[in-house]
């Protein structure tokens, strides 16, 4: 394929293969070819809502991780009650 002054599209096309890279949503950056004119600048609203939907993905994370925690800590506990019942039989009895 070669230049085409009637048709900048192609050429366009044809650098344009890979997919942007990730930026991060708070902070400016430029999206495109680059230039003033590509400027992404997030708002303070903008920046505000991202931060609590971060902040709300990591409240998520720390309590499903703290919920597994709290259900292993549990089941070993539980084990090692059983554990303990099997290996002294009058432990798990009352006295009546």
């Amino acid at each position: 394929m070669h230049n085409d002054p009637d048709r900048p599209e192609i050429a366009r096309e044809s650098q344009d293969v890979e997919v942007p890279p990730m930026r991060g949503r708070e902070t400016p950056h430029h999206t495109g070819r680059g230039g003033a004119a590509n400027a992404y600048i997030p708002t303070p609203d903008e920046e505000k809502k991202v931060r609590e939907e971060e902040d709300e993905q990591l409240r998520r994370v720390y309590t499903a991780k703290s919920t597994r925690e709290r259900s292993r800590d549990v089941e070993e506990r539980r084990r090692g009650a059983d554990a303990d019942a099997d290996a002294d039989p009058e432990r798990g009895r009352s006295s009546q």
